[in-house]
């Protein structure tokens, strides 16, 4: 069937200004590029399909379907099937000017029975070589395309494979800079943790030596308990410090180390830790557990820091 030129004079600049107009958003794209399309065409059925990876359908769209005969029907999947596939072998037009008498139907149907003369046309999506997908259109009568029409709907066909390129396109840049962003406010995020609990160490240290330089002369067993202390915080700061350096486990998605950690040995080693403020605020901390040799997979250093600001 062929349309009349007038009918179809200018449809394809309104179809690339649509596009436009849909701001790369894919789905938009599908439906304003098969709803334009099927206008000119007429057909009783109309489908569009996006492929991803391992040429699996990713998104789909499709017109003038209300009683879903092709696609929840037998022989209207296995048509849309067997086209799809045929567009994936060929990169090129596939056009069945009569459904029910087209030998090359026959094979690619598998000889499901036609009860219409329906003839079909399907267009690969491509962009510069890559393909995307398919588009399909089913009319309800015999030699439904013409060949000015089918040029026509190459060019369409053209004309939304790179609108929905570019749309992909965008989104995998918008992910890329959102991943980016938020990497950056992790290292924020990070810093200012470590910038905070570098203090508490610090503290520690500069309280341990104070006390060691007042009980050096008179008790050995507290100095050496202060030494151990100020030697534990010491440490403590220098991983710290190694975690604000090492972006790279941060970036590679590998900032937590797990590891088994025995929270009896962690608790002791936060209350020796923060028993320097306690003395200074003249309090006392202890350690009571329910349950001994109690081991959980966690990230010692960061469990640590949490148990110390507590």
């Amino acid at each position: 069937m062929s349309l009349p030129t007038n009918a179809r004079q200018g449809w394809l600049q309104h179809l690339a200004i649509q596009l436009h107009h849909q701001h790369l958003h894919s789905a938009s794209i599908m439906e304003t590029a098969l709803d334009i399309m099927n206008e000119v065409v007429s057909a009783q059925f109309a489908y569009l399909a996006v492929f991803g990876a391992n040429n699996e359908i990713e998104d789909a769209y499709s017109l003038g379907d209300k009683y879903g005969v092709f696609t929840r029907g037998r022989w209207g999947q296995t048509l849309l099937q067997r086209l799809t596939q045929k567009i994936q072998e060929q990169y090129a037009p596939v056009v069945l000017n009569n459904l029910q008498t087209e030998p090359e139907l026959n094979q690619l149907m598998l000889n499901v029975h036609i009860r219409q003369p329906y003839s079909a046309l399907a267009l690969p999506l491509m962009c510069v070589d890559v393909f995307m997908g398919a588009i399909v259109f089913i009319h309800a009568e015999p030699e439904g395309f013409d060949d000015a029409l089918i040029a026509e709907l190459v060019e369409a066909a053209s004309f939304t494979s790179c609108a929905l390129a570019n749309a992909r396109e965008h989104q995998r840049t918008m992910e890329i800079m959102s991943q980016q962003i938020e990497q950056e406010r992790l290292r924020r995020d990070l810093s200012a943790m470590i910038y905070h609990d570098l203090r508490g160490p610090l503290h520690n240290i500069a309280g341990s030596l104070s006390r060691l330089d007042r009980f050096m002369q008179n008790d050995k067993s507290t100095a050496s308990s202060l030494i151990r202390i100020a030697a534990s915080s010491a440490q403590q700061m220098m991983r710290m410090i190694k975690s604000l350096l090492d972006i790279e486990r941060l970036e590679s998605s590998s900032f937590v180390d797990l590891q088994p950690v025995t929270i009896e040995q962690l608790l002791q080693e936060a209350v020796d830790m923060v028993d320097t403020l306690a003395y200074e605020s003249e309090q006392a901390i202890s350690l009571e557990l329910d349950e001994q040799d109690l081991i959980i997979e966690a990230d010692r250093d960061m469990l640590l820091r949490v148990v110390i600001n507590l």
